[in-house]
């Protein structure tokens, strides 16, 4: 479809993991945004302190590419492949991430690969989807034996708002709750922490706001003044250095887990 492989066509056009139009609005927005560039330093850490030696990636649900334009940074020779249930969301990602890479459109409950890859990466994906354990299972079944699998979601079920149903979400997910599921699908859990923690509060304010005005937008969430922008990265920054610094977070809008999948096969 549109020059790209289609495992799960009747995903390509619409499905309900993501709002209409999402991936035009995430193009223009990511690159602006304090929120996505920190998370994109934090998984470039991660990815260097853990897998620095993958060949082989493979991203979940690549939206626009611009998580994996930073895998790309870490890992210049490796082969990486983008794959997105929306078919349009390719195109962006494609322009964005240089190869090699492959792209292609599938869904995330079959993956069409086993045992190919170092690394499979998923951001911020698991949320949209009811069968998150199928997908573990599936991301699983494609990696090699000791791959390493990489994984943010929203953090906290009181944190639910109406910024969650706007943008599609079916749940925020407990401390501990994704390392659990993961220990059961057969993975090691090497790292398990909070993030966007000294935000916690301006972010509770928000979202206790959001559901109480009229024409709500997520986005705006994401369209802040330049120095509020650089006030909130540099906190996130600092977040970033003490993760790398084995600190674990105790709470935080958001969660990173770094498994490994046994050396059984």
């Amino acid at each position: 479809m549109d020059g790209f492989p289609a495992f799960a066509p009747e995903l390509a056009l619409s499905n309900d993991g993501a709002p209409e139009g999402a991936h035009h609005r995430l193009d223009e927005m990511q690159a602006k945004s304090f929120w996505f560039r920190a998370r994109n330093r934090l998984i470039q850490d991660l990815v260097r302190r853990y897998f620095a030696d993958a060949r082989n990636v493979l991203e979940i649900g690549c939206g626009t590419g611009f998580v994996l334009s930073g895998i790309r940074e870490v890992l210049p020779e490796a082969q990486l492949v983008a794959s997105e249930a929306y078919s349009h969301g390719l195109p962006y990602a494609a322009k964005r991430v240089s190869p090699p890479c492959e792209f292609l459109q599938m869904d995330a409950r079959a993956v069409p690969f086993s045992g190919e890859f170092d690394l499979v990466g998923a951001f911020d994906v698991l949320e949209h989807i009811d069968e998150d354990g199928a997908v573990l299972g599936e991301a699983r079944r494609a990696l090699r034996a000791g791959g390493g699998l990489l994984i943010t979601v929203p953090q906290h079920r009181w944190l639910w708002s109406r910024f969650d149903e706007e943008s599609f979400h079916r749940r925020r997910y407990s401390p501990g709750q994704l390392a659990h599921v993961l220990r059961r699908q057969g993975f090691q859990v090497l790292r398990e922490t909070s993030f966007v923690f000294f935000l916690l509060p301006l972010m509770i304010m928000q979202r206790l706001g959001a559901g109480r005005r009229r024409g709500y937008d997520p986005a705006r969430e994401f369209a802040l003044p330049a120095v509020v922008e650089k006030s909130f990265e540099a906190l996130l920054d600092l977040e970033r250095l003490l993760i790398r610094m084995r600190v674990r977070l105790p709470i935080g809008g958001s969660q990173v887990v770094v498994a490994k999948k046994d050396g059984s096969g």
